[in-house]
C-alpha cells in the first residue's frame, strides 16, 4: 500500500474576492495499491475516488505506524480557528488501512522557536522506541531544521502548549524518515 497527499479534490472555498485569496478546503490523502511493489493501481472507494479520507485543510505527508491491531496514520494538515489557518500534526486510526477514523490534533506549537509560520509543520515521521514514541517535524527544508518531539502518548505531541521534558531538539536535516532494515539496522 502506497498513501500519499492528493492535494485539492477540485472543491476551493474563495473566501477574499478582493484579494483573490484562495485557500483548499478538503485537500485528500489516497491510497495506491500494488502486489509486487513495481506496478500500481489507484485504490478506488465508493464514489470511484482513490481516496481515503479529506482534510483537515491542505492535508498531506502520510506517515504509517503499526501499534498493536491497528495503525496509526500522521500527517500534515491545517485548520482554520477563527479565519486563521494553523497548521498542526493529526492522527487517524485504522484496522484495515482502508477505513480510518475521524482525524485527532496530535501537534501545534504555534511559536518562532519552532518556525511561526504556515508550512513550518511539515513531513511528520514518528517511531516508537520502548515505551517512548518520538516525532520529527520539518520546520524548514532550505535550512534544514527538523525538530524531534518525545512522548509516552501516540496522539499527544503538545498541543498549544508544551510540556518542555516533550521537546528533544533540532536536527540538520530535511524531511527524515527512519528505516529499519531487515537485520534490525536503523538508517
Amino acid at each position: 500500500y502506497m498513501f500519499y497527499g492528493g492535494h485539492a479534490t477540485g472543491s476551493l472555498e474563495q473566501p477574499n474576492l478582493l484579494t483573490a485569496n484562495f485557500r483548499k478546503t478538503d485537500c485528500q490523502i489516497c491510497l495506491m495499491i500494488s502486489d509486487d511493489g513495481l506496478s500500481w493501481r489507484r485504490f478506488a472507494n465508493e464514489e470511484g475516488k482513490s481516496r481515503v479520507f479529506t482534510g483537515p485543510g491542505e492535508t498531506r505527508d502520510p506517515c504509517l505506524l503499526k501499534l498493536d491491531n491497528k495503525w496509526l496514520m500522521y500527517y500534515a494538515g491545517y485548520e482554520f480557528v477563527n479565519g486563521e489557518e494553523l497548521p498542526a500534526v493529526y492522527a487517524r486510526e485504522s484496522e484495515d488501512l482502508i477505513n480510518w477514523s475521524e482525524y485527532r490534533l496530535v501537534h501545534r506549537i504555534r511559536s518562532n522557536r519552532f518556525g511561526g509560520h504556515n508550512w513550518d509543520t511539515e513531513c511528520p515521521h514518528v517511531v516508537k522506541r520502548g515505551d517512548l514514541f518520538y516525532l520529527f517535524r520539518t520546520e524548514n527544508y532550505l535550512k534544514a531544521r527538523t525538530h524531534v518531539f518525545c512522548s509516552t502518548d501516540p496522539f499527544d505531541f503538545g498541543i498549544d502548549a508544551l510540556d518542555e521534558n516533550c521537546y528533544l531538539g533540532v536536527l540538520p536535516v530535511s524531511a527524515p524518515e527512519i528505516i529499519i532494515s531487515a537485520d534490525g539496522q536503523e538508517y
